[in-house]
């Protein structure tokens, strides 16, 4: 698994994990790359990646789900929310 400090570091460290992550968590506000550039990036490496966006700026939403994000929840996030999601996330595939 892994972090990554802005969206261009996540698109690079998606692309060398093998095997990549069930869940990946994805912020929209990130020096370099912002989070829905990030999310296409991604998607485009691998379709099937499950992308669980968040952010305190509801109107990233919209944007976030077309660029492939599973889920969107809104900062702060609720430990118990942010489990459940990703529960969801993953009894979903």
């Amino acid at each position: 698994m892994g972090s990554a400090f802005d969206g261009a570091e996540a698109v690079k460290l998606f692309d060398r994990l093998n095997p990549r992550p069930d869940v990946l968590l994805m912020d929209y506000r990130m020096p370099i790359k912002d989070g829905v550039t990030a999310t296409k990036e991604i998607r485009t490496i691998d379709p099937a990646s499950k992308i669980i966006f968040l952010s305190a700026d509801e109107t990233a939403r919209e944007h976030a789900l077309k660029a492939g994000a599973i889920s969107f929840l809104i900062k702060p996030v609720r430990f118990a929310q942010l489990l459940h999601t990703i529960t969801q996330v993953l009894d979903n595939q």
